[in-house]
């Protein structure tokens, strides 16, 4: 990895932005080049398209680009950008995917009502968990390092079957 430096030329500057829009480390993308900027802006606007249609239309031009990306050269922001290809091939609103165990749920925000999450948190120290010390279920978030971010959309919470 190229050591951090203050400034940058215009062009790396546009690719920071693309990598930061889509969520990807800017680093890895300025250290790719161009190619990364050809296929960071697809996917930036596959995360803004309003219909299915245009957001596959932009995933498909993500993926040609992708191919000019050498996995060798830049396996980590090949796995970055593969990711979150993947996620943007979710079905109705799914943008994100998730590493899970068997028997975790996550629970949608719009179930995520007060009285929902203390009734879980009641459940857990009722089976014996100490909920402060599940962090899944205090949703203490651990990034996952190829895809450089967190693991879990921040408006949920993975939950263990209880």
């Amino acid at each position: 990895m190229l050591a951090k430096r203050t400034s940058h030329t215009f062009r790396e500057g546009l690719t920071i932005m693309a990598a930061k829009a889509a969520g990807i480390d800017p680093d890895l993308a300025v250290e790719a080049g161009d190619n990364a900027t050809v296929a960071l802006n697809p996917i930036r606007n596959a995360m803004k398209a309003k219909s299915p249609k245009a957001r596959a239309e932009h995933v498909t031009q993500a993926q040609q680009a992708l191919r000019s990306i050498s996995p060798r050269q830049d396996p980590e922001l090949v796995s970055a950008l593969q990711a979150k290809l993947l996620a943007l091939q979710g079905r109705g609103g799914d943008t994100e995917i998730a590493h899970v165990t068997p028997g975790e749920v996550v629970i949608p925000r719009n179930l995520q009502t007060p009285a929902v999450m203390c009734t879980l948190a009641a459940e857990a120290e009722r089976a014996g968990i100490d909920p402060r010390q599940h962090p899944k279920l205090v949703g203490a978030l651990q990034a996952n390092p190829l895809m450089l971010k967190s693991p879990f959309v921040p408006a949920q919470i993975a939950l263990t079957t209880i």
